[in-house]
């Protein structure tokens, strides 16, 4: 058996009333947050996740702070939503 092809993770947007009920939030205090690595733009990044955010519909919205570069030759964290995806998130 193979693994799926990796791709990049989606981001997903702030709950809004349109998208339903709101979702259950499961949030961790610093330092006891999992880790996690994220694909973006093709890379794998370092990511420390605030929230998991299960939806009524089945999707869970993960928000977190994701180690990005900084343009200056080191890396900041910039806090991002993405949708869970087994081929774009690994346990960190």
């Amino acid at each position: 058996m193979t693994d799926p092809p990796e791709r990049d993770a989606v981001e997903a947007p702030p709950w809004t009333e349109a998208m339903g009920h709101k979702p259950r939030v499961t949030s961790w205090p610093p330092g006891k947050r999992p880790t996690l690595r994220i694909r973006v733009d093709g890379q794998w990044r370092r990511a420390e996740v605030l929230q998991r955010q299960d939806f009524t519909d089945g999707r869970v919205r993960y928000l977190c702070d994701v180690w990005m570069p900084d343009g200056h030759g080191g890396t900041t964290a910039i806090a991002r939503g993405y949708w869970w995806d087994g081929r774009a998130m690994r346990p960190g």
